[in-house]
């Protein structure tokens, strides 16, 4: 036997409203519905943060060679191509930083509905 999680009164294992209050109780199947909506939205902030560490591990890598690029090609090609570098680099950060938000923001919406 098990208990009503809105009045406490005992119910059987396998019903699915209780008799005492008429609280619909939790299925398996809502239950497994719920936990793959949060699963993928955990993906999302997950993805989210690899495309984070990837902008800041390039953009770290960038910085060392700038110095010797700068040395290599010249001022005018060397800005051109550090101003698009960068702007890669501020678009992954941008994006991982809108797909962890996403995710935060349904799995928040998810919590509420319950």
């Amino acid at each position: 036997m098990k208990s009503c999680p809105s009045c406490g009164n005992e119910i059987n294992d396998n019903a699915i409203l209780c008799v005492n209050c008429g609280t619909e109780l939790n299925s398996v199947e809502k239950a497994t519905a719920d936990l793959s909506c949060i699963q993928k939205n955990i993906k999302l902030i997950f993805i989210g943060l690899l495309l984070l560490g990837v902008a800041f591990v390039f953009s770290s890598i960038w910085g060392v060679a700038t110095a010797f690029l700068h040395s290599l090609i010249g001022s005018t090609v060397f800005t051109i191509i550090n101003g698009i570098f960068g702007l890669a680099f501020n678009g992954l950060r941008i994006a991982g930083l809108v797909l962890g938000f996403i995710g935060c923001l349904n799995i928040k919406k998810e919590i509420e509905n319950k």
